[in-house]
C-alpha cells in the first residue's frame, strides 16, 4: 500500500497533469473555434452557432448603437437632461471579441468533461466598454450646456469706499456667498454603471453646496496689501494687440485689484473678468475662429485650396498677469496675449497628396506697369495657381502657360524691334518666371533652368538690386526647377495690390535653403539717347518708349542642405547690358529699306505672337 505521502504526491501530479490539460484544451479549442457554441451570448447578442465575423458584426452594430445612445440625467427641480454616449465611451471590439472565444472555449471543454449530461449551459459575455480620459470634462461641458439656473458661488471681492478710485482709497470687502454645483463626480460614476449595464433608466444627479474660492476672511486680510499696492501706481499702463494701443490709466488699475487664488494661495491682482468688461468690446475684434481647410482637385489642377488657419482668443488670464506683474516694475507697455484654437480640419486630412504645408514663398513688385501689363500677368498668375508638381518631376513654366495670344485672353504690349514699336502679346509674363524663381529658391528647389534679362527693370528690383529675375519666351529660354522631394507639390499664388506672391505646398523633408542678397560685381553707364523715325505717332510729336538704363554685373549664392547635411550650392551671376533712352519722332514717311536678295518680306499686317527674349528684356515684359 502506498503511504499518505506517496498517495498526497500521486494525487497532486493527477492534478497538474488534469490541469495542464484542461488548460491546454482551452487554448487549443479558443484557436480551433470557428462558430460559436450554443446558448452562447455577447452582449445583448445570440451569436450561437454563429460564425466569427458573423458575430464581430453584430458586435459592432451593437457598439455604433451604443455610442449613438443617450443617457437621460434627472436632475432635482431641474427635470430630466439628455447626454450623448459618444466622445466619452466606446466599445473595444477587440478585446470583447478575444474573451468571446476563449469563453467559448472554456464551454467546449466543460462539455467534453462533464459528458452527455443532459444539461445545457448559457454563456454570457459582456461587451467591454471603455472610458475616454476626458469623460469627465466632456460631462462638465454638457452640464454648462444644460444652463441650469444653479446659484453660483460667489469669492469674497474689493469694494473701493471712495466716490473715485485714488490711490488713497479703502478696500472694503464684499464677503463670500455659497452657492450650487452638481455632484459631477457621483453622477459620473452612475453614468458609467448605466452605460455598461446598458440600462435605461433614468440616472440621478444630486446638487451639492459648492464653496467659494476666495473666503471673506482671505479677503480681509488681503485687504491692507490692495490699499498698499495702489498706494505704489502711480502712472497707468498701455495694452498693445496687432499695433493697436488700449490705455488703462492708475486709477482704473486700482479699480482692477482683486483677491485671487494663484497656485493655491490667496493673493492681489488684476481681475481678468473686470478687464474684459472694460476693455472686451474694443478687442473682441481681434478675434477669429479656425478655419478649416478645403482641397478640391479636378485632373491634374487644384480648383479650390483652403489652408487651416488656427484661430485667435485673447487669453484675459495670461494678460491679467502679465498686467499684474508689472505693476513692480517700470514697464508701462504689455501685449495683450493670445491664445490659438486649432482648425477641425486641418490640410493634411483633405488629400492624399502629402500637401499639408507651406514649403516656401516668392513675391515681386510690378508698381507702376501699364494696364495691359497688369491684365497680362494676372492670366499668368492664374495659369500657375492650382498647378501640380509629381514627385521627381521638372516643373516648366512655358509648359505650365500654354498658348500666348490673344485666343487665351492676353492683350499686347508695344515692345521695340528692329527699330520700331510693335504690340506683342503676352507682355508682362517675365513677371511670373521672376517671382517663380523666387517661389522655387524658397521652397528649396533646385534650380534647372534659369536666365536672366538683357538690361535691368525696376519690376524685378529686390533690395534695391537686380539679379534674381528670370525671363522667359516660348519656347526658349524656359523657367525650369524639379521637384525632388519624395511627395506632390503645390503652387498657390496671390496679388494683393502691386504684390505678387507665389506659394509652393508640399510636405517638409528637413532641408533648409538660403540665397544671399545679390551684390553688384561692375557697373556701366547708360549710353546716349537713341532716337528713332516712326510712323506710327502723330508726325512732329515725340514719345520716349524707353528709359535709360545702367549696365550691371551682379552675383547671388543659393545653396541647399538636405537632411543628411549634403549641401548643394550654386552661384548666379547676372550680367545686364546698359541701355540707352529711347525715343520716336513721328515723321510721315520712313525712307524705302533694302531688302537683300533671297529673303522673303512679311506678309501686310502680320503681327508677331510673343516677344523674343532681348525684346522681352529691353521692354521690360
Amino acid at each position: 500500500m502506498f503511504s499518505k505521502r506517496t498517495t498526497l504526491f500521486i494525487g497532486g501530479g493527477i492534478l497538474i497533469v488534469l490541469a495542464a490539460f484542461f488548460f491546454g484544451a482551452i487554448g487549443a479549442n479558443a484557436r480551433m473555434i470557428s462558430v460559436f457554441p450554443d446558448n452562447f451570448f455577447i452582449g445583448t447578442n445570440n451569436v450561437s452557432r454563429t460564425s466569427l465575423s458573423s458575430a464581430e458584426a453584430l458586435v459592432r452594430a451593437e457598439a455604433k448603437k451604443l455610442e449613438e445612445r443617450r443617457i437621460s440625467v434627472f436632475v432635482p427641480d431641474y427635470g430630466v437632461q439628455s447626454l450623448p454616449v459618444k466622445g466619452s465611451y466606446s466599445v473595444n471590439i477587440e478585446q470583447t471579441m478575444i474573451n468571446a472565444r476563449s469563453a467559448a472555449a472554456k464551454q467546449g471543454v466543460w462539455k467534453k468533461i462533464a459528458g452527455f449530461t443532459g444539461i445545457l449551459s448559457t454563456t454570457h459575455v459582456d461587451l467591454v466598454i471603455t472610458q475616454g480620459g476626458d469623460a469627465a470634462q466632456s460631462l462638465h461641458t454638457a452640464i454648462e450646456s444644460w444652463k441650469l439656473p444653479l446659484k453660483k458661488a460667489q469669492d469674497a471681492r474689493f469694494e473701493i469706499s471712495t466716490a473715485s478710485v485714488t490711490s488713497t482709497a479703502d478696500f472694503l470687502v464684499a464677503p463670500a456667498v455659497s452657492g450650487e454645483s452638481l455632484n459631477e463626480s457621483a453622477l459620473l460614476e452612475n453614468i458609467s454603471e448605466a452605460v455598461r449595464s446598458s440600462s435605461d433608466a433614468v440616472v440621478n444627479a444630486s446638487i451639492v453646496t459648492s464653496i467659494p474660492e476666495v473666503s471673506t476672511a482671505a479677503a480681509e486680510q488681503l485687504a491692507p496689501e490692495a490699499k498698499a499696492v495702489a498706494a505704489e501706481i502711480k502712472r497707468g499702463r498701455t495694452l498693445v494687440i496687432s499695433g493697436i494701443k488700449f490705455p488703462l490709466t492708475s486709477t482704473q488699475l486700482i479699480g482692477l485689484l482683486q483677491p485671487h487664488i494663484v497656485n493655491g494661495d490667496v493673493v492681489v491682482r488684476i481681475d481678468s473678468a473686470i478687464l474684459k468688461a472694460a476693455l472686451g468690446s474694443d478687442i473682441v475684434p481681434f478675434e477669429h475662429g479656425g478655419i478649416d481647410a478645403k482641397f478640391v482637385q479636378v485632373g491634374n489642377k487644384v480648383t479650390t485650396f483652403i489652408p487651416d488657419q488656427k484661430g485667435v482668443v485673447i487669453d484675459w488670464d495670461g494678460t491679467s498677469a502679465d498686467l499684474s506683474a508689472s505693476l513692480k516694475t517700470a514697464s508701462t507697455t504689455l501685449k495683450i496675449r493670445t491664445k490659438e484654437l486649432e482648425a477641425g480640419s486641418p490640410l493634411s486630412k483633405t488629400n492624399d497628396l502629402g500637401i499639408k504645408e507651406l514649403l516656401g514663398s516668392g513675391t515681386s513688385d510690378f508698381s507702376g506697369s501699364p494696364k495691359n501689363r497688369i491684365h497680362n500677368i494676372t492670366i499668368g498668375m492664374n495659369s500657375v495657381n492650382g498647378t501640380l508638381i509629381a514627385p521627381g518631376e521638372i516643373f516648366s513654366l512655358i509648359k505650365t502657360l500654354g498658348t500666348i495670344d490673344g485666343t487665351t485672353g492676353y492683350l499686347q504690349e508695344l515692345v521695340i524691334k528692329d527699330n520700331k514699336t510693335l504690340p506683342e502679346f503676352g507682355g508682362g509674363l517675365c513677371q511670373i518666371g521672376t517671382t517663380s524663381f523666387r517661389a522655387a529658391m524658397g521652397a528649396g528647389f533646385p534650380i534647372v533652368e534659369r536666365r536672366n534679362h538683357s538690361y535691368q527693370v525696376k519690376y524685378y528690383f529686390e533690395n534695391g538690386v537686380s539679379g534674381t529675375d528670370a525671363t522667359i519666351y516660348d519656347p526658349k529660354p524656359d523657367f525650369r526647377f524639379k521637384n525632388d522631394t519624395a511627395h506632390w507639390a503645390l503652387f498657390v499664388t496671390h496679388m494683393k495690390g502691386s504684390i505678387l506672391t507665389f506659394e509652393l505646398w508640399g510636405t517638409k523633408d528637413g532641408r533648409a535653403a538660403s540665397r544671399t542678397i545679390p551684390v553688384v560685381l561692375a557697373r556701366q553707364p547708360a549710353p546716349p539717347r537713341k532716337d528713332i523715325d516712326s510712323t506710327d505717332i502723330p508726325v512732329g510729336t515725340t514719345k520716349c518708349t524707353e528709359h535709360a538704363h545702367a549696365g550691371a554685373t551682379t552675383l547671388f549664392s543659393y545653396s541647399i542642405v538636405y537632411p543628411d547635411g549634403t549641401t548643394k550650392k550654386e552661384d548666379f551671376q547676372s550680367y545686364y547690358k546698359p541701355w540707352a533712352e529711347v525715343c520716336m519722332h513721328g515723321v510721315a514717311a520712313l525712307p524705302p529699306t533694302p531688302v537683300p536678295v533671297g529673303t522673303v518680306p512679311a506678309a501686310p499686317g502680320e503681327v508677331p505672337v510673343i516677344a523674343s527674349p532681348d525684346v522681352a528684356g529691353v521692354t521690360g515684359n
